[in-house]
């Protein structure tokens, strides 16, 4: 059992006290993680989501009624901790921050905990620490003041707050004020009636009245959640803005229509005539075709043809603006930026601009419209094209501290003067940011919805008359009401749980939670330290820029190079999406420059490669920096996929709803004739005839080494290349796993077993299966019916789940029998639901006691409380729909629709013993299939010990699964153990040793690897390997999340346990009680599994003290080594 948290303080208090020679740093930094630590659990239980912990104490410290002088303190100290954490000087003695640090955490355990603080732990306090604290200015001006806003004030029309400069006061704010912000009124009086409340936000030009009230000009809501400019401005109608048109976009799927077909083509053409000055109608029309080929497929010959001549006309209108018009204003084409993003806290929002140029004082932004202007305003201007030059124009000027800037809307359809003016008018940017809070406040009543309560958030929301809409916008309006009428009672709540839940998943991507290293949102670019980030390997910073390429027509890759303060573990790999931006003195850099939206393409030791997502006309720009960082990136369309995939759910036949919900089981099968493939076991036969037999859909349990992929899924895909009539549809979570089906597919005999191709990036791709993408399949195409031709011949396609989600217009061209799905079990409802309605027959690969899919949102806020679904084992949104079925299948007693691969041919049996026996309820067998690989899963280690071996020797030369107790580390980071690094480094060496006496090779990194749960342990094991010299290049280092799916021969764990809070993010529970972390770290090893850990922590999890009554105990003595040395053993 965990220690309760009071416990584990005073432990650890008694911990840092007990080390004097301690560096005060290290101290102040211990003590910093455990008061942040206690707002964390505190909050835990309170299904709110903060992003700095600012707001976490504010909200904590308001709730229990702490005193303004404490609050005071404890906010001091955690700017204090925060600067000497970050390295930065500060105006008081570290040994007095770190007294500072032991009061405010007494404190926090009496006011917060209600716990007596144990005399010995008790410091007194030290009056000097409140002389700085002010009392309220007189009448002032703030530009901008970041609140925490914890509801209604005391009067009418007043708000209460606490601001980041003086948390420990409490700020009335003034709104509804005539003239000055009673605009901002509407989303306010949403907060209070839904009870929203807390709410970070950025008060905006705020007047300080002499009794300290605040009264702003603007209220920006949760300025960490930043709203696409396009999100708001598809609000605006020539009526006014309405919010409903954001929701409609979310839920309705849109397919590639000529119109909108038409405004990408039109951005294409400029794009290419600005970078390359020249081109040729015909020849970028056929460059056209390959951007989109599917939506041209889909397309009949008289739409093709009306298409291209409206291209035309646009592709003359452009070039004469490229070459005549931009010069004339004064816009050298050279300098101009295509498709720059930017980012702007201070206004919540984010967008991606067609045309920017910025000389001096001259700021000029062009937004490209492929219509003409529709009931145009005044200015000759659509209404919503007008709000989005509006919001560009505050994103420009946050972002550059500037004044100035003019903006233009092109209109390419117009033949005389398509080049618009579009002046700043500060009311309308006003109304515009007040609708963007209004869309923040639709978010936040999503995540607040009560789908057992008053449906108010969603189904009121969209039970309005339709003769408020108008055009598309009433016919989708309309279309979504008919979807939620003909859902019955069940199936609205089973909605409104996930709306909820991805709401929320939605919410902390963007914004993160504070307190939870794991969340960390898109603000975290600005809102967290580059030192923080280096903790977290993070960000790849430092970085210099080398050159950049240009392959044939496509967008530039830029070649970056490490430097000295580079970390070379940061968590970046090949295909990862990032944002790119420079290093600079104004800070945080991000927010005052462009971002480029990129792709890793290659990554080394010594270089990075990435493809930008826009063009570029020339790169100077890269070498005025002298450096550049990179972040991971987030991508907004993977949550609208998921509300899209609910409602193609909603709309589809009321049987298959009940299906997939679990309402009613699959048909019973039927016999599928066919040849049964050779080399199978009869347990792997009538598995795969099980499939092949059933209707609907079929669950297959594949325990690791099983054979999913190279036996189950090649087996069924020949069976069905048989019949002349199936058309397959094979799917996965990772491009890894689509790599394997390949690698699958690869080994079918006959002509049809080519006839494939996958969907997807060249880059996140394996080099060996590139030739079956289907832009590598089609590049020499030239004709729609050419294509149409080819892929109705086409026998198989593959790809993962998110990439075919993007491809709606393969199922209008193309019928599929089957649906077969590798790592289902990693896959939510929402992701497979849209497309389950399209396909017959599903068969679903997959095992729950391995890593579950990424959620974000803590276990408690994703469970569903609802009787009647958990009936239908619908009980906690973050089970795959896999596990969700297969425990709906098999309580149900529907023992045709699923089935358990049990045989495995990767462990030895001394090794599967344990996961067997705790992971899989016994079921685990050995293959059997040859008497070599009998000999590998029953025989004896191949490796023996030379005369007079050491213990270490002795030992991995004995028994196969080992413990080696270390002792816990506090001279450090929590996240690292020195002796645990050492014992792997000693660990290494003996092997060495072994492979050498036994004339065994090693020669890739599939003979030994190393799992650690922190990515700061890694760097401290490659540093242990790097000063003893071992050729880690062959020993792959990494966490269990990486390794899921992989194996090895030997696999060393390191466990890095130092405090017993470290279990919690240690275990990952599946419902059924199994540890799957520990499930997947343990299954990865063929020959031998050497785990490394302290005892004592370890021991208060059930499971892992029967682990370790279940290995050989080698004591190493590694508490009496100095680890700081890396020569001996």
């Amino acid at each position: 059992m965990a220690l309760p948290i009071h416990q584990l303080i005073i432990k650890e208090l008694g911990q840092i006290r007990s080390r004097p020679d301690m560096p005060v740093t290290e101290r102040i930094r211990i003590t910093y993680q455990v008061f942040t630590y206690v707002f964390f659990h505190t909050t835990q239980q309170e299904r709110l989501y903060f992003s700095t912990l600012f707001a976490r104490m504010a909200y904590v410290l308001t709730k229990q009624q702490v005193g303004k002088k404490e609050q005071y303190l404890l906010h001091r100290f955690r700017h204090y901790a925060q600067a000497v954490i970050r390295g930065e000087s500060v105006d008081r003695a570290l040994d007095d921050i770190y007294v500072m640090g032991l009061y405010a955490l007494g404190v926090v355990l009496t006011e917060v905990l209600k716990i007596s603080l144990p005399f010995e732990h008790r410091v007194e306090a030290d009056p000097a620490w409140w002389e700085d604290q002010s009392t309220y200015e007189a009448i002032d001006f703030k530009a901008s003041i970041r609140v925490l806003v914890t509801g209604l004030g005391p009067d009418p029309d007043t708000l209460t707050g606490y601001t980041d400069g003086q948390p420990e006061q409490k700020r009335i704010i003034r709104y509804q004020e005539s003239g000055r912000n009673e605009l901002f009124s509407g989303p306010i009086g949403s907060m209070e009636a839904f009870q929203l409340w807390p709410i970070t936000m950025n008060l905006l030009e705020v007047e300080v009245a002499r009794d300290g009230t605040l009264h702003p000009a603007q209220f920006i809501f949760e300025p960490d959640y930043l709203v696409d400019i396009t999100s708001i401005s598809e609000t605006f109608q020539p009526q006014g803005a309405d919010a409903m048109a954001y929701l409609l976009k979310k839920f309705i799927p849109m397919d590639s229509s000529p119109a909108l077909m038409l405004g990408n083509i039109a951005n294409f053409f400029l794009d290419e005539l600005i970078t390359f000055q020249h081109g040729k109608f015909d020849e970028l029309f056929k460059r056209v075709f390959h951007l989109n080929p599917l939506a041209f497929a889909a397309m009949d010959n008289d739409t093709l043809r009306s298409l291209m001549r409206d291209a035309k006309q646009h592709f003359f209108r452009l070039k004469t603006v490229v070459n005549e018009l931009l010069p004339s204003i004064g816009i050298p084409i050279r300098k101009v930026l295509l498709e720059p993003t930017f980012f702007s806290e201070r206004y919540g929002i984010q967008g991606r601009l067609d045309l920017f140029f910025r000389e001096g004082q001259k700021t000029e932004i062009i937004e490209l419209k492929s219509g003409a202007p529709f009931r145009a305003n005044a200015y000759g201007l659509s209404s919503n094209h007008y709000a989005q030059t509006l919001l560009y124009d505050l994103l420009v000027k946050s972002v550059f501290s500037i004044k100035q800037a003019n903006n233009y809307i092109l209109y390419s359809k117009v033949d005389d003067k398509p080049l618009k003016y579009a002046p700043v008018v500060k009311s309308l940017q006003l109304e515009a940011m007040n609708v963007r809070n209004e869309l923040v406040v639709l978010e936040k009543r999503w995540m607040h919805l009560d789908p057992a309560g008053e449906d108010r958030s969603f189904g009121g929301y969209i039970s309005r008359d339709l003769q408020t809409m108008s055009g598309f916008a009433r016919t989708n309006l309309a279309s979504l009401q008919d979807f939620y009428a003909n859902l019955d009672a069940l199936e609205k709540r089973y909605l409104l749980h996930f709306i909820r839940f991805i709401a929320t998943e939605h919410h902390l991507a963007k914004t993160g939670l504070q307190g939870n290293q794991e969340v960390n949102g898109l603000a975290s670019l600005w809102l967290n330290a580059v030192e923080e980030k280096e903790d977290q390997y993070a960000i790849l910073g430092k970085l210099t820029f080398h050159r950049a390429h240009r392959q044939t027509d496509e967008t530039p890759i830029l070649i970056f190079h490490r430097t000295e303060g580079t970390n070379p573990l940061a968590n970046f790999r090949q295909g990862d999406i990032c944002v790119l931006y420079p290093e600079s003195d104004q800070q945080p850099s991000v927010l005052h420059h462009q971002v480029f939206k990129s792709t890793i393409v290659r990554i080394t030791q010594e270089e990075v490669h990435v493809r930008l997502r826009n063009q570029m006309t020339e790169f100077e720009l890269f070498t005025s920096f002298a450096f550049w960082n990179m972040e991971r990136d987030l991508i907004d369309g993977s949550f609208n996929a998921q509300y899209q995939g609910l409602y193609e759910w909603g709309v589809a036949p009321p049987k298959l709803r009940q299906l997939w919900l679990g309402r009613r089981p699959p048909e019973q099968p039927v016999h599928f004739q066919h040849s049964p493939s050779p080399g199978l076991t009869r347990q792997q036969q009538t598995l795969v005839q099980q499939a092949l037999d059933a209707s609907e859909y079929f669950l297959v349990w594949g325990p690791p080494g099983t054979g999913k992929t190279s036996t189950l899924l090649r087996a069924v895909c020949e069976a069905y290349l048989q019949k002349d009539n199936h058309r397959i549809l094979l799917l996965a979570y990772t491009n890894r796993a689509v790599d394997e089906m390949c690698a699958a597919l690869e080994t079918l005999s006959g002509a049809t077993a080519h006839q494939y191709f996958r969907i997807g990036s060249r880059y996140s791709t394996h080099p060996a299966y590139r030739s079956w993408l289907l832009d590598h399949k089609i590049e020499k195409m030239e004709t729609r019916q050419e294509l149409v031709h080819w892929l109705r011949q086409q026998r198989i396609i593959v790809g993962t789940v998110a990439s075919l989600q993007s491809k709606r217009e393969l199922f209008s061209l193309l019928d599929f029998q089957v649906a077969i799905v590798d790592e289902a079990s990693q896959i939510l409802d929402p992701y497979l639901l849209g497309m389950a309605t399209k396909v017959p027959k599903w068969i679903l690969i997959g095992d729950h006691q391995q890593l579950p899919a990424v959620v974000v949102q803590p276990a408690k806020d994703s469970q569903v409380l609802d009787h009647d679904l958990e009936s239908l084992e619908v009980r906690n949104l973050r089970d795959s729909l896999f596990e969700r079925l297969y425990r709906r299948a098999t309580r149900s007693g529907w023992d045709w629709a699923y089935a358990q691969l049990r045989q495995q041919g990767r462990m030895h049996r001394e090794i599967m013993a344990f996961p067997s026996a705790y992971f899989y309820q016994n079921t685990l067998e050995l293959l059997d299939i040859n008497p070599e690989l009998t000999k590998r899963l029953t025989g004896p280690i191949p490796w023996k010990a030379p005369a007079l071996a050491d213990p270490l020797i002795d030992a991995l030369s004995t028994h196969r699964m080992i413990f080696i107790p270390a002792p816990v580390d506090l001279e450090d980071h929590q996240k690292t153990n020195r002796y645990e690094a050492k014992a792997v480094r000693l660990c290494v060496q003996a092997y060495t040793r072994l492979f050498k006496h036994n004339f065994l090779p090693w020669e890739d990194e599939n003979v030994l690897g190393v799992i650690t749960p922190y990515r700061a342990q890694i760097a401290v094991i490659r540093q242990e390997l790097d000063q003893a010299e071992m050729h880690k290049p062959l020993i792959t280092i990494d966490t269990v999340e990486r390794y899921q799916g992989g194996a090895r021969d030997i696999v060393l764990i390191s466990l890095c346990t130092n405090h017993l809070r470290q279990l919690e993010s240690l275990v990952s529970m599946s419902e059924e009680g199994v540890d799957r972390k520990l499930n997947v770290a343990l299954t990865r090893a063929r020959q031998q599994i050497v785990l490394i850990g302290n005892p004592e922590i370890l021991q208060e999890n059930e499971v892992y003290s029967a682990l370790l009554a279940h290995c050989f105990t080698l004591q190493l003595g590694l508490g009496d080594i100095d680890h700081g040395l890396a020569t001996d053993g």
